[in-house]
């Protein structure tokens, strides 16, 4: 019995040794980087449904675009072919009944999926990843957008961005600059690591993919990563940048739920400040092992972190 424990103990002991740590490292260009061991264990910033959908209307509003017109042209959902002996076109199309608006299902999926483009096969999945909170979208869009058109751009927007923030090089686009600072500081570290870990798993899975249920299966395999609020959080922050990119992001991003708790969490949780991030003071990121490498104007550094290294309490 006393053995047991020992061995125990050791296994928690290697386990806790083994488990990467969160790491932001701080790169003002002026000397070496600020490495910044953020708390252990920072809860994300929880937005309620009834937040959500206030905030979404809003948002919505705001993109003023006639997509009940144009559901068609709004979607790269159009497939070029069907390989029917693989792809079993009847589960999609069965899918496709089930929704609130068949025809535009259809008219925005095409008469078939073609598993060859993989880009097409990894939207389609991304797009099930939703499914926790789009009923709220649903009730919140139909009266202004094209819910399957709306679908269409959050997913499109989320599978140009995820590629730019996995890519090995650092990313420096505005727009993508702003959206990852805006997550950091609502998921947490740990909430952020997550998306991108299961971000891989599920290209992986995609790729593998050969029929409409594994694709199905792939994106709510992902959707349960994000969680319910994860999802909320980045429909909100896509559809902010939709229309305006990084400017508009700027602009919208302090009247959306919870940010003032947001701004407090960057600072404690990343070592940055948000308005100043969001009004264009990071010039760079790039993620790799645990480790979230910002290049920043020296005034977007949190005073937290202005000491470089912490411990963890």
């Amino acid at each position: 019995m006393k053995w047991n424990w020992v061995a125990v103990f050791l296994l928690g002991f290697f386990w806790t040794g083994c488990t990467a740590s969160r790491v932001v490292r701080l790169d003002t260009g002026h000397g070496e980087p600020i490495v910044y061991s953020p708390p252990k264990n920072a809860k994300p910033i929880e937005i309620q449904e009834e937040e959500f959908e206030k905030a979404l209307t809003q948002l919505v509003l705001d993109m003023r675009l006639p997509l009940h017109a144009q559901a068609a042209e709004s979607s790269h959902y159009r497939p070029t072919s069907w390989n029917a002996e693989n792809g079993r076109p009847g589960d999609y199309r069965r899918w496709c009944a089930r929704q609130r608006s068949p025809e535009d299902c259809f008219t925005l999926l095409g008469d078939g999926l073609n598993l060859m483009d993989s880009r097409a096969r990894r939207d389609l999945a991304l797009s099930f990843a939703w499914d926790s909170v789009w009923g709220d979208v649903q009730g919140v869009v139909r009266e202004t957008l094209n819910p399957l058109a709306f679908k269409a751009m959050v997913t499109s927007a989320m599978g140009a961005y995820m590629p730019l923030l996995t890519n090995p090089a650092p990313m420096t686009q505005q727009v993508a600059l702003a959206l990852t600072a805006y997550l950091v500081a609502y998921l947490g570290l740990d909430g952020f690591f997550g998306m991108v870990d299961g971000w891989g798993r599920l290209t992986a899975s995609v790729e593998k993919a050969i029929s409409f249920d594994e694709l199905k299966d792939a994106g709510h395999r992902f959707g349960k990563v994000m969680g319910k609020n994860g999802a909320r959080v980045i429909v909100l922050a896509l559809t902010a940048a939709l229309r305006g990119g990084a400017t508009n992001m700027a602009a919208k991003a302090p009247h959306l739920p919870g940010f003032d708790r947001a701004a407090l969490a960057a600072k404690t949780n990343a070592g940055f400040k948000i308005s100043a991030a969001l009004a264009g003071g990071i010039r760079s990121i790039s993620v790799a092992e645990g480790i979230l490498t910002i290049g920043l104007a020296p005034h977007a550094v949190a005073q937290t972190a202005q000491g470089g290294q912490k411990p963890n309490p």
